[in-house]
């Protein structure tokens, strides 16, 4: 069930409604349903695995509160990581031994986003820093809580199951934000990212003909598309589990005003970045064995997220890509102090966004036979005028719609955040919802239920 449908509103509205009207004591197991059909309708017996994975976990948990041993903790991560390997990169491996047997292996929702919470479920109760969930149900929601599970964002368990035993209360005001947020979701998506993605798609769908302006225009066109996709998903998850109580992680700060690559990880994809750095470049010994160790394990951890996002060359090269800007940039840190003057963050501003989106390029392509094509078709392909403007036209046809759809986007974000507007936020919504529909009516290509990006990982 993809969050850009009807079906998904229909669900959400029926979960939300039997939420407010059944006594307190039964909200858990309501959730948890909701949670398991999400997953279950679509893939039963992956979810099942999932279920069973996760009273794996519970023991485990059990285990380690009473005695606290690297064993325990051990078994778990590896297992852990044996079961994610298996569902995500075991066709990966054998390819790479030369091995030409594909094996049918659909992968759970949500697989890479589940055991990195359990991984750190664990490890929190291995430091003593949680205590294990007072029972199976409180960590089974924090596994499959359905707003989060596909795409995070990725909760540390102490807060999230601080706010299971307790929801929030919510105001008027409170339901407001929520529902807000969840249109800006699908505003982010359906009126931007998805306009977007046409232009992109027809030129990453042809890339042997493609002249070398398409590309530059693709390319950039691309880091948009991907921002407002991924941000988009969040907003809803945000959103959608806010009605509940439930306050999720902010997952993005504009992530594009950056003004260095180091800085870009603290705004974008923010509780994916907090979980490597305290679970991978941590206990890789982080910045506290000199200067060149603390270098290696950045580059190491940027190398693990690559690989997370997917089995692929091009996934572990846009990682390694990311890894080695950050240690440039603290090269070049030690040499010369940081100006806060307005132009020398411009400077630094479209410098960093120019190599991001020159890191999408390796995150986009699936594989290296593509990418040897797309570096072909750069040089020698002579730029075609015509073409140029036909892309143009495909892209920015809805161009006035992806305009307003970023203006109310911010304009509803800015009023959420401040939360002392309700009616600017209300008008604001209506605004949002007729330009959704108006986006279906005027755009050919628009479609009512689409994917987002980072539901491949």
């Amino acid at each position: 069930m993809g969050f850009i449908s009807l079906t998904y509103i229909a669900f959400l509205l029926v979960a939300f409604s039997v939420y407010r009207l059944i006594p307190r004591g039964a909200r858990k197991i309501w959730l948890f349903a909701c949670s398991v059909a999400f997953s279950g309708i679509a893939l039963p017996f992956q979810t099942l695995a999932m279920l069973i994975y996760a009273w794996v976990v519970y023991a485990l948990g059990k285990a380690l509160g009473r005695k606290k041993t690297k064993k325990i903790l051990a078994f778990g991560i590896v297992f852990s990581v044996l079961l994610l390997f298996s569902c995500k990169y075991l066709n990966f491996t054998l390819q790479v031994f030369g091995i030409d047997r594909t094996l049918a292996i659909v992968a759970p929702i949500g697989i890479s986003y589940i055991v990195f919470q359990c991984i750190a479920y664990l490890t929190e109760i291995y430091k003593g820093d949680l205590e294990p969930a007072d029972g199976p149900l409180n960590l089974f929601l924090y596994i499959f809580f359905f707003p989060k599970v596909m795409s995070g964002p990725i909760e540390m368990p102490g807060k999230f199951l601080e706010q299971i035993e307790e929801p929030a209360e919510n105001t008027y005001q409170q339901y407001l934000v929520s529902f807000a947020c969840i249109v800006k979701g699908f505003v982010k998506k359906m009126v931007v990212a998805d306009y977007l993605a046409v232009g992109v798609d027809a030129v990453y769908g042809a890339l042997d003909k493609a002249d070398a302006f398409s590309l530059v225009f693709a390319v950039v066109m691309y880091s948009f598309q991907i921002y407002f996709d991924f941000s988009g998903y969040t907003d809803i998850a945000i959103g959608s589990a806010g009605l509940f109580g439930i306050r999720l992680t902010e997952n993005f700060n504009r992530p594009y005003l950056a003004t260095g690559i180091q800085d870009f990880w603290k705004r974008w994809h923010i509780s994916l970045s907090e979980w490597l750095k305290k679970y991978v470049y941590i206990p890789l010994g982080g910045n506290r064995k000199g200067f060149f160790r603390k270098q290696l394990n950045t580059f190491l951890t940027f190398v693990v997220s690559g690989l997370w996002h997917g089995a692929s060359v091009t996934y572990l090269l846009w990682g390694a890509l990311h890894g080695l800007m950050q240690v440039v940039e603290n090269l070049f840190r030690r040499r010369r102090t940081d100006s806060q003057k307005w132009y020398v963050r411009a400077i630094k501003i479209a410098v960093t966004f120019t190599l991001v989106t020159i890191a999408w390029i390796f995150f986009r392509i699936p594989g290296l036979g593509e990418l040897r094509t797309f570096a072909q078709s750069l040089v020698h392909n002579t730029p075609d005028l015509s073409a140029a403007v036909r892309l143009c036209h495909i892209s920015v046809s809805a161009g006035v719609m992806v305009m307003l759809g970023v203006l109310f986007s911010e304009l509803t974000q800015l009023f959420c955040v401040r939360k002392t507007r309700p009616a600017a936020v209300f008008v604001l919504c209506l605004a949002d919802a007729a330009l959704l529909i108006l986006s279906l009516c005027f755009f050919p290509g628009g479609k009512a239920e689409s994917s987002f990006i980072y539901f491949n990982f």
